[in-house]
């Protein structure tokens, strides 16, 4: 258990030193973190771009494995940090 403990907080840690061009982040799932910036829900956020909710959530796990986090706030905050979105 506490393996694994220490993989998740080193793979938590990685991503701040991966430059932004070495996110891999398409032009839809920043449009998508930035809307969630705003404060949109998946369903928001699917309405907005016109496509399904469970494509939205599929890119928000998508990125919630390229920040090494858990949490739809913490993936928003990471990306802020990373500049991803201001």
């Amino acid at each position: 258990m506490s393996d694994l403990i220490s993989s998740r907080k080193s793979a938590a840690c990685s991503w701040k030193s991966t430059s932004l061009s070495e996110l891999h982040i398409t032009k839809r799932e920043r449009e998508i973190l930035t809307l969630m910036c705003d404060g949109k829900s998946a369903q928001e956020i699917a309405m907005i771009l016109g496509c399904s909710v469970h494509t939205v959530r599929t890119h928000i796990e998508s990125l919630k494995d390229t920040f090494s986090v858990y949490k739809d706030t913490a993936l928003v905050a990471a990306a802020i940090r990373k500049g991803v979105i201001e």
